[in-house]
């Protein structure tokens, strides 16, 4: 089957991976920040949102460095080595491959660390393997300034609606991991500052042209055939 072909009546996942596209990855390997903060779904983060994200996963590292025992060693290692692979981590710390995702999977998506693909050789060919790092070694731009997190993900809502254009407000709480940040009384606190606003059940930024609606069907002619 040709890439990209699907027979009719067959779902177009079929085709998944043959399909899949591998901007994420190369993008990465420019330097491009890819975080796992949408529910364990991969984003990739401009310099705008990683701003925004950076008060945010550095409290991540301090809450989940002191949650967890294991975590905790993970970070501090990373934060003493450095980005370091998949395979070095595994010997260093001697965890088997389970256990070592067991631990990255929490720290990923919270944002705590960020991983990368690696392309490494092997005989005569490439193995694909991962790097893991710290969100503070990925990304050193703002160098801890102390800004409150809370504050940030407000923000990052806000700018995730504007990208959105239009979203179903029940949906707002679950696009990102950290629901301890989520706040009943969120987009109100958005719109009352004049940064959202309702349209029927959903939000979109304020000042936002209403969607416009499809134009009515022509009237059938009344004309004989």
């Amino acid at each position: 089957m040709p890439r990209g072909s699907v027979p009719a009546g067959q779902p177009r996942l079929r085709t998944w991976p043959a399909t899949k596209w591998p901007w994420f990855g190369e993008l990465a390997g420019r330097g491009h920040l890819i975080a796992a903060v949408h529910r364990g779904k991969s984003l990739l983060v401009a310099g705008a949102v990683a701003r925004l994200l950076d008060p945010i996963c550095r409290a991540e590292i301090t809450r989940m460095r002191a949650a967890d025992r294991g975590w905790g060693r993970l970070l501090d290692h990373l934060a003493a080595a450095g980005p370091s692979s998949i395979e070095d981590l595994r010997a260093e710390l001697g965890l088997k491959r389970q256990e070592l995702k067991a631990l990255r999977t929490p720290l990923e998506r919270c944002g705590a660390i960020v991983s990368r693909s690696l392309h490494v050789t092997a005989g005569q060919g490439h193995q694909h393997s991962s790097e893991l790092a710290c969100w503070d070694q990925a990304y050193p731009g703002s160098s801890g300034t102390g800004e409150d997190p809370v504050a940030a993900f407000r923000d990052l809502i806000a700018v995730a609606v504007r990208a959105a254009v239009l979203a179903p407000e029940t949906e707002l709480r679950r696009w990102f991991s950290w629901q301890w940040y989520w706040a009943d009384s969120l987009v109100d606190d958005l719109i009352g500052q004049g940064r959202l606003r309702r349209i029927d059940g959903h939000v979109t930024v304020a000042g936002q042209s209403r969607p416009r609606q499809a134009p009515p069907r022509p009237a059938a002619s009344r004309n004989p055939a």
